[in-house]
């Protein structure tokens, strides 16, 4: 749609919805990256801001998967033969995900030229995504966050980080990134002088650990010889400083009290903070999370390499100079491998294997990749071509979920 003078009818941008790929109060590494992108996208509003929301359409990944594709192809193919754009269209189409899906979907109905930024994290509801698209057409901007693994062409942005297997990197609607988008560059400015638990003596050491992929994890004969090198490595890096230890949701618990044992027994508990990821430390508010304000406070950061998320976050955050990875666990992911690798090879990061060595030929890394902030530039300058107007003051009674 156009005006008179050929420039195209400006949009305001209304809502922004985020589809999950999880259920529960967990929120996964796609969802994270989906929810930074949506989170900078809503402060480029300068009135009140963008009202958004994340919404978590199936419990089961594969089951969503293949119902929201196969939807979405079957709904693809109904689209060419009569017009989708009426309300009626769209209050049948949710139904039936609905009925799908057992749950209510937002009510995304939009007035005017008002639009919708619907950030889809993952592949899992990827077909949804590309229905709704359909759907709504020119009233929905439509990002992914990792490769969808479907009807790429269907998605106005895609963004990506190099090890996501992305096979046409140079189409326009893709954005390459370094590693997994996040907010760690804004913890630096807003946490950098949060008051931690205990007072510990710099320089302060994040260690960051992940768990294996696999929910049933049995330890393989060489674990105890590798879990000592982990503890020997951590204690020389940070001779004479401290340890912040964080564990996430798959990090077995046995082997978490085990870490905080031996590390206590190595330098002291005066000299250890150690966080139990499992309790409570899901909040994506900064200031609510112990590990967001490690990742502000700290100058060295271990990472175990089986979380691209947690490495991404370590090499983007700017008080963070020197980033080492250990495989605690087994990492099967070639993918997942080669982003560690990469990264080595850019210098970005050092591989700890337990030997003397390693800590003495360490490098710092080369810069802090604000990944985040380049996409949102991308996204702000695809706004301004496409006439989306992000700046609004919202009637309170004019949108509901």
């Amino acid at each position: 749609m156009s005006n008179n003078s050929g420039r195209p009818a400006f949009k305001r941008l209304a809502r922004i919805v985020v589809l999950g790929d999880s259920r529960g109060s967990v929120v996964t590494g796609a969802e994270k990256q989906a929810l930074a992108l949506a989170s900078g996208i809503q402060r480029l509003s300068r009135t009140k801001k963008v009202p958004l929301e994340l919404f978590r359409p199936l419990p089961k990944k594969e089951l969503a998967c293949l119902l929201f594709r196969g939807l979405a192809l079957k709904y693809l193919v109904l689209s060419r033969s009569r017009p989708v754009g009426e309300i009626e269209s769209t209050v049948r189409f949710i139904r039936s995900v609905e009925y799908l899906k057992g749950r209510r979907l937002p009510n995304l109905r939009m007035y005017g030229n008002d639009l919708v930024l619907l950030v889809n994290a993952g592949g899992a509801s990827a077909g949804l995504a590309v229905a709704l698209k359909d759907v709504f057409k020119d009233s929905m901007f439509l990002i992914n966050t990792l490769h969808p693994r479907f009807a790429e062409q269907k998605f106005d942005l895609i963004v990506s980080p190099e090890h996501d297997g992305v096979r046409y990197p140079k189409r326009e609607n893709w954005i390459q990134t370094l590693a997994a988008i996040n907010d760690a560059p804004q913890y630096r400015h807003s946490l950098k002088n949060t008051d931690l638990p205990k007072d510990l003596p710099l320089p302060r050491v994040l260690v960051a650990i992940g768990g294996p992929s696999s929910r049933i994890y049995i330890p393989g004969l060489s674990h105890n010889t590798k879990l000592n090198k982990f503890i020997d490595s951590i204690s020389r890096i940070a001779q004479g400083g401290s340890v912040l230890v964080t564990t996430s949701r798959r990090t077995p618990r046995g082997l978490a009290r085990s870490i905080k044992e031996k590390l206590e027994g190595r330098i002291g508990a005066n000299r250890l903070l150690f966080i139990n990821g499992n309790r409570g430390q899901n909040s994506q508010d900064p200031g609510m999370n112990d590990y967001h304000k490690f990742l502000s406070t700290s100058s060295v950061a271990v990472v175990t390499s089986d979380s691209s998320n947690m490495i991404s976050e370590a090499i983007s955050s700017p008080g963070i100079e020197r980033v080492y990875v250990f495989e605690l666990f087994p990492v099967t992911s070639e993918r997942l491998k080669n982003f560690v690798m990469s990264l080595v090879e850019k210098r970005y990061v050092n591989l700890l294997q337990g030997k003397d060595e390693e800590l003495s030929d360490a490098i710092d890394k080369p810069n802090s990749p604000n990944e985040l902030q380049r996409c949102i530039e991308v996204c702000q300058t695809r706004f301004e071509e496409r006439g989306i107007r992000i700046e609004r003051s919202l009637r309170p009674d004019q949108f509901i979920f």
